[in-house]
């Protein structure tokens, strides 16, 4: 999010030199706006959530659908075209759909086919973060199946009409390689409307609804933390899991321990997980001043840490329902087809997967390389042995039922 702000300011201001500080400052800066709202804000979440629906729907077509103008941006409203379509130099159809390049140097347009699938995943993975925030939301069983279903229908319809649209009005390649205001997306926008406030405001939109999704992801990372903390699966597990809610005082089950917490009242969020995360981005967010390539790894690790838990999970699904083991009862069920669709959902994770942590290009240089395998593999063997150190004695399993109040 940080460079797409350099990015509007580079559009605007061709004079400006962007600098790793800036960036840390800006990361920094939209953390504490979503603990801000994830604190003192808190019951406002639910809004927050519409608002994102209600801007990326229309911002999709704010987008899509703009006044016909290169010098101005109020017309006449017989004058509203479409600019993508209509303003930006288009490729033929033949070319978006038949003709591909490899420009990266992979021996094969399969392989850097596979490489280049982790863009599209990365922008429709995700949806069981909702799952996180199941605790505080009513009747959890049917809503946030259907939710999660709608997340995915709605965002891979306009996300496909979106990529096909981008497909025909990119122009040239070799500039969207190396974009020059950081993404491609801005420069696309100002070759489509030749305005800058107008490409600066289209652009906005894109921001403002991933400054909106990073308020969501920090709720729902807290209670992820959370959660694990409550059943001892976490380090410092007593601190984490403490729960600041509505009353004062307020006594809490944590840890199979009972204390007493003072709280301030308004309050209803597991507060020590808040600002745990909110201290561990500011962190990671240092690391981009000692070195971008790092931090692009730590980025990057998002992809293969997140579908490494949708195939631990999804197998052990699969693999309780091959042995016949009884399953908590669901009321959103597949049937017959279930045991299929897991099988078969692993079977393109594990190929995906493997791909998550493929280097960009060929031939490999050390600041090209995908580190995120490295990081990867330390978090997993440092969570290896601090299970059998200390996690096998005091990890109790999930919890299934927790009463807040005695």
């Amino acid at each position: 999010m940080a460079t797409q702000v350099q990015g509007i300011i580079i559009l605007n201001d061709p004079n400006y030199s962007p600098a790793a500080w800036h960036a840390t400052l800006m990361i920094i800066a939209v953390a504490a706006i979503a603990i801000l709202f994830n604190t003192f804000f808190a019951k406002k979440l639910p809004l927050i959530e519409g608002v994102i629906l209600i801007i990326h729907v229309f911002g999709f077509f704010g987008i899509l659908v703009r006044k016909n103008s290169r010098s101005n941006l109020i017309h006449r409203a017989d004058n509203a075209q479409v600019p993508l379509w209509a303003l930006a130099p288009r490729q033929p159809a033949k070319a978006v759909f038949t003709e591909f390049r490899n420009d990266y140097g992979w021996p094969s347009q399969g392989l850097g086919c596979l490489v280049g699938i982790i863009g599209p995943i990365y922008s429709l993975i995700g949806p069981d973060s909702a799952v996180h925030m199941a605790e505080e939301i009513k009747d959890a069983s049917r809503v946030l199946p259907l939710g999660m279903i709608w997340t995915l229908v709605l965002n891979g319809i306009t996300g496909f009409i979106m990529v096909i649209t981008f497909a025909f009005c990119i122009g040239d390649l070799d500039a969207a390689i190396s974009p020059s205001y950081s993404y491609a997306y801005i420069g696309t926008f100002y070759t489509a409307t030749g305005n800058k406030a107008g490409s600066t405001v289209m652009a906005c939109l894109i921001i403002l609804m991933c400054l909106c999704s990073t308020i969501s992801n920090v709720a729902t990372a807290s209670r992820q933390m959370f959660a694990f903390a409550r059943d001892r699966g976490m380090p410092f597990s007593t601190f984490l899991c403490r729960y600041v809610s509505w009353e004062s005082p307020t006594t809490t089950l944590c840890n199979s321990l009972i204390f007493t917490t003072s709280v301030r009242p308004g309050w209803d969020i597991p507060l020590n997980a808040v600002c745990v995360s909110f201290v561990i981005t500011c962190l990671l967010s240092l690391v981009n001043l000692g070195s971008a390539v790092a931090f692009n790894a730590i980025v990057s690790l998002t992809v293969g840490a997140i579908l490494s838990s949708y195939i631990i999970s999804i197998s052990c699904v699969a693999l309780r329902k091959i042995r016949g083991d009884p399953l908590p009862h669901a009321r959103w069920r597949l049937g017959r087809a279930g045991l299929a669709c897991n099988i078969i959902a692993v079977l393109f994770l594990l190929l995906v997967y493997v791909f998550a942590f493929f280097p960009l290009a060929t031939p490999v240089e050390l600041t090209t390389m995908n580190w995120s395998s490295l990081i990867y593999g330390s978090v997993v063997i440092f969570s290896i042995c601090y299970y059998f150190v200390f996690g096998r004695h005091a990890y109790e399993g999930p919890v299934v039922l927790v009463n807040k109040d005695f």
